[in-house]
């Protein structure tokens, strides 16, 4: 009877309301091209017994002395006097015995912001031996590789500091192997394949007809297994995707989806401008001076372009008939004037008629901004509500320990969101945040919640 009463009540909200939509956006976390390396198992405190194994290590970090481990004292020896290091390698093991000897000094101190830089640079050697998940490899072995000359021979230059930090790297397996083991064990990176993330990532958003998701994992065995889940996906050529249910349009619920590139051929609707675009646009008053001849702005400027570069490229457009989607990802802009251009150029989307998601990486801080701006077309009865939250770890086995602002801090920002053309706002019913678990654990893998709209009786045709 109840079964009979569900469906004459669907059968009447149908008729009376038209069509229900489902609409998500969801960060899937598989890099920005879509590579699923293996990340940071070490990088965030993911569990209250992680956080207990954090502080160990933490603690032992901030007092070690290089004179109590002998295993990192034989490798630095080593590596000095070999025949096959770089002058710079040299010269910055001396200085480093020197600090942790001479002047009797914690060994993590002698590393500053400036050894860093190279971390996240092109042809960065592989041995980031902090943040890999490898703890079945004796410490002893680990070390022999680290001071052998295959390995020595490729930190040479600005490379030549990040020896010396993967070298701490494994120091962490010679101080506390179990608590090293106990915080990889926790971490929801480790015995868990991209594969897998991607199933209960996507799982999640089985009720959803449309999914605008961010860093989609890319590969063959991706492909198969959302077909196997009855989707179908259109990829941009960075971290975007789109997806909808393969059985939509074998039912004619909504037309075939196209890519802007595809509709604009057909002529079937204007042109949209991409964030470099919108900024290049003579009307567009915010520009961003990098030759400033105050070097701090200028830095600040080039920042701000290499993020509205980044967004050109990870921006989507997607028609469904006459319904339009932008898929977006942004970085966080470092200034305000950045934070107002990005959020500009999303009332933009929204004044030409299209439907945007994606992750904002809007902080906490400017949530007010955008909520002011868009009004009613922010979609969620309460839009400061986080979407993302983490901590990330004050060991030094990942660079951004030296932040003082990130480490160590539970950082919780309203990051994803949807956002509607003023004649779409009337079709919305409601929004909520999703997800299966706490972020950043094997039930949820993701950093980020998932975030769905409801919307009745859109139109395509």
């Amino acid at each position: 009877m109840s079964s009979f009463l569900n469906n004459f009540t669907n059968f009447i909200n149908n008729c009376v309301y038209g069509k229900q939509y489902n609409i998500a956006t969801l960060n899937f976390c598989g890099g920005i091209n879509g590579v699923a390396d293996e990340a940071s198992a070490t990088e965030f405190v993911t569990s209250a017994k992680s956080a207990e194994n954090h502080d160990i290590l933490y603690e032992l970090q901030k007092s070690a002395m290089l004179y109590d481990y002998s295993g990192i004292c034989r490798c630095l020896t080593k590596t000095r006097d070999s025949t096959y290091v770089s002058i710079e390698l040299k010269e910055m093991i001396e200085q480093f015995i020197v600090y942790s000897h001479n002047i009797n000094e914690p060994m993590f101190d002698f590393i500053i912001a400036d050894h860093l830089v190279a971390d996240v640079d092109k042809g960065r050697p592989p041995y980031n031996h902090g943040s890999n998940s490898d703890v079945d490899t004796p410490v002893s072995t680990l070390y022999n590789l680290h001071s052998s000359k295959e390995v020595v021979e490729q930190y040479v230059g600005k490379f030549a500091p990040l020896w010396l930090f993967d070298l701490m790297g494994i120091w962490f397996r010679e101080a506390n192997l179990d608590a090293f083991k106990n915080i990889i064990e926790e971490s929801p990176l480790v015995g868990i394949t991209s594969m897998m993330t991607t199933q209960i990532l996507l799982d999640s958003a089985c009720n959803s007809d449309f999914v605008l998701a961010q860093e989609f994992p890319r590969g063959d065995n991706i492909d198969d297994l959302v077909r196997r889940m009855g989707w179908s996906l259109i990829r941009n050529e960075e971290s975007t995707a789109f997806l909808y249910k393969t059985s939509a349009i074998v039912n004619s619920s909504h037309p075939l989806p196209l890519l802007k590139d595809d509709v604009s051929e057909r002529k079937r609707s204007a042109p949209i401008m991409t964030p470099i675009e919108f900024y290049e646009n003579e009307e567009q008053e915010i520009k961003f001076n990098v030759t400033n001849p105050d070097n701090k702005k200028a830095k600040k400027a080039k920042d701000e372009m290499k993020i509205i570069n980044k967004a050109t490229r990870r921006t989507m457009f997607v028609h469904v008939g006459f319904v339009r989607f932008a898929i977006i990802h942004w970085s966080q802009p470092k200034t305000d004037d950045g934070v107002e251009f990005q959020q500009k150029y999303f009332e933009y989307l929204t004044n030409e008629g299209y439907i945007v998601g994606g992750d904002t990486n809007t902080s906490s801080k400017k949530i007010t901004m955008l909520m002011e701006r868009m009004g009613p077309r922010l979609l969620g009865s309460d839009p400061t509500l986080s979407t993302s939250d983490k901590m990330r770890t004050r060991l030094g086995t990942h660079g951004q320990y030296l932040r003082k602002d990130k480490a160590g801090i539970l950082v919780s920002d309203p990051k994803s969101h949807i956002m509607v053309p003023h004649s779409l706002i009337g079709y919305h019913q409601n929004t909520v945040i999703f997800s299966n678990g706490p972020v950043g654990t094997k039930e949820w893998p993701s950093d980020h919640k998932g975030k769905m709209s409801t919307f009745r009786c859109i139109c395509f045709n």
